[in-house]
């Protein structure tokens, strides 16, 4: 069931970070790095498959550890606690193991099925502390749990259960040397951090930060990653706990659903009464992932919280030791597993055999072997993906692969070194510092260009947006998804790019005429397809018409996989065609298109809808749309047109 290759995701820079013993992204990964690197080594078909297998492996150990917890939730009441119950545990676990979002991490290269793991034993340490105040177990968990924030420092939120399985003793003594102790069992387990500086002092070519100093170091561990595209209701913001609650209500009912969400609810209720001291221990770690992450839709950081908030179902069965003779309880019970049983069945099966993140990493492997010799690669998003070809299986070593985070963002994806581009000549001047401004680092890039012409063409991977100064200079290449950039702009560019970009698909039908039906290739040709449309609509009002015209040629070929991978929620075609009459001038046009994208689901044309009833004095209906829109999709940007739109709003 795994990913038979790289998937899209992280898993690319997870598989070639470990490889090389790298750093990657924060907060380093440093035991998930030298534990994947140990699972490399195996005779086991390709290098992502081994990485890949080393998830299915730990999310086999979790869904064990999630059996063992569960059962030993139940001690609390001997009398609830029987083999006739097991049944019970292994529900919830499957349960769990079907959900979309644990699914996603046990089928590819990912840190969460270890995070998983380390949550569910260091909470059944401790659960067995509690019972049997044994110091033993107490120590283990803080040294799991140093352990393993010293791998996701995510996992730091176990603190709260450490500290709160300390109340069951009442001897202040014993507290604070066992408080103590697991003090200096946690920071023992924080050491594997040390695997940061130590490797980064050896510039592998996968450096995130650089943490070779304190400071580089601490903002290596600490940084969250995208957190300007993710909410945070500890961080809050005016504009934004409206919002966070929406996300928060509406994923926890897509993950187990409406029924499923009232019976766990029900559940720790009944959990929290008979047994708060456990509970409150167990609920506080899942609490605050669910306070930091509310907005995170695929669930896949929180996986380990939504296990241990399925457990909460153990709550219905300790109604039948109140009664053991009725039959509503057991009725209850069975009802609720069989609702959050279909519930992640019906979305889980059907995720684990639609994978298509791996089919944009095989484009890019057609891609990379169709270069000319020595060529040098400029990359954004693909930069992992292609380096992930380049050192672990070794395509193309004449090829050189740059990953512009190296050049524009330096401090945060480690600087370019010269050893990391042997085939190239570092340029002497301009030097750039570790957090360069955006003429600093072009001037860079067009240094390192004009000093290696005699040796090397040339090619900006299209995937990223931010890359503005170049595209004057950008020329076809046959076959190729990206552009050449030449030492001279170039006329007509426009039609330059349509053309490029009919027969490099062109290239790929005739390549293989399936491509024209397979879903997985369409959706990843299409990622790449609309980065291209995107920078044609922003380059200049005669680009339009040829960002129109490449449209259009995409839904005449490409009508098998918008009928079948296309459903209401992405219709962007219609939004796209507004854009464009918006921007020429056909006002009406774009109303109607935004008006039929926003009908069919689309929330990017439902904000593009209300902007356009605001130009036309339509308050009323811009307001309605905008709320419509929010409350369809959580938009913090339709949220807070909302709000303005209300502010203008006539009293």
């Amino acid at each position: 069931m795994v990913d038979p290759a790289a998937s899209w995701r992280d898993g690319p820079e997870l598989i070639d970070a470990a490889w090389v013993l790298g750093i990657a992204h924060p907060s380093g990964y440093p035991l998930y790095q030298s534990l994947t690197w140990m699972a490399e080594q195996l005779p086991l078909g390709d290098i992502a498959l081994r990485d890949h297998l080393f998830s299915a492996v730990g999310t086999l150990f979790a869904t064990m550890l999630l059996i063992i917890l569960t059962a030993q939730n139940w001690r609390g009441d001997p009398a609830t606690h029987t083999i006739r119950h097991s049944w019970v545990c292994a529900s919830i676990a499957l349960i769990w193991f079907l959900m979309p979002s644990q699914v996603e991490n046990a089928i590819q290269a990912e840190g969460y099925a270890l995070f998983a793991s380390l949550m569910f034993l260091i909470l059944l340490m401790l659960e067995t502390f509690m019972h049997r105040q044994e110091r033993r177990y107490y120590l283990l968990a803080a040294f799991i749990s140093g352990v393993g924030a010293g791998n996701q420092v995510m996992l730091g939120a176990m603190i709260f259960p450490l500290i709160l399985a300390l109340s069951t003793l009442n001897n202040i003594k014993q507290l604070l040397s066992t408080a103590g102790a697991g003090v200096l069992a946690g920071l023992a387990g924080l050491s594997v951090y040390a695997y940061l500086p130590v490797r980064s002092a050896n510039f592998p070519s996968m450096d995130w930060g650089h943490p070779t100093t304190l400071a580089r170091f601490l903002s290596q561990v600490t940084d969250r990653k995208d957190v300007g595209d993710h909410l945070s209701a500890l961080t809050p913001n005016g504009t934004d706990w409206l919002s966070t609650l929406h996300h928060f209500i509406h994923f926890q009912i897509e993950w187990f659903s409406l029924a499923g969400l009232i019976a766990i609810l029900i559940g720790w209720s009944i959990l929290l009464w008979m047994r708060p001291r456990t509970s409150i221990m167990m609920l506080s770690a899942p609490l605050f992932l669910f306070c930091f992450f509310p907005d995170w839709e695929s669930g896949t950081v929180l996986t380990g919280a939504l296990g241990v908030e399925a457990i909460g179902i153990t709550g219905l069965g300790m109604i039948m030791a109140w009664n053991a003779t009725s039959v509503l309880a057991p009725l209850l019970l069975v009802l609720s597993i069989a609702a959050l049983f279909f519930h992640s069945a019906t979305k889980g099966i059907p995720f684990t055999f639609n994978r298509t993140h791996y089919a944009a990493v095989e484009i890019k492997r057609s891609q990379l072997l169709r270069l000319p010799y020595r060529a040098t690669t400029l990359s954004g998003v693909a930069w992992f993906h292609l380096r992930a070809l380049s050192d672990v299986e070794g395509i193309r070593p004449d090829v050189t692969v740059i990953g512009l985070g190296s050049i524009v963002s330096p401090q945060f994806f480690g600087a370019l070194r010269p050893r990391h581009i042997p085939l190239l000549h570092y340029p002497a001047r301009p030097t750039i510092g570790d957090a360069p401004t955006n003429s600093e680092a072009v001037a860079f890039l067009f240094h390192l260009m004009r000093d290696n012409r005699s040796n090397s063409r040339f090619f900006l991977d299209m995937d990223e947006d931010y890359l503005a100064p170049f595209l004057p200079y950008i020329a076809s290449y046959p076959g190729l998804w990206w552009g050449e950039i030449t030492a001279h702009p170039v006329a007509n560019q426009c039609q330059i790019l349509q053309h490029q970009l009919g027969k490099t698909l062109e290239g790929f039908i005739t390549l293989d005429d399936r491509i024209l039906r397979d879903l997985e290739f369409g959706r990843a040709l299409q990622y790449g397809f609309f980065a291209w449309v995107h920078l044609m609509i922003n380059r200049s009002p005669s680009c339009l018409n040829s960002a129109k015209g490449m449209l259009e040629w995409w839904q005449r070929w490409f009508a098998a996989i918008e009928s079948s991978a296309m459903d209401g929620s992405h219709d962007f075609w219609h939004n796209v065609y507004g854009v464009i009459a918006a921007r020429t001038g056909r006002d009406h046009e774009a109303f109607l298109n935004f008006r039929e994208a926003f009908t069919n689901g689309d929330n990017d044309a439902g904000i593009n809808l209300a902007i356009w009833y605001q130009q036309h004095h339509r308050l009323k209906q811009a307001l309605d749309v905008a709320k419509e829109t929010f409350l369809r999709s959580g938009s913090r940007k339709a949220l807070i047109l909302w709000k303005s739109l209300r502010m203008a709003e006539p009293r």
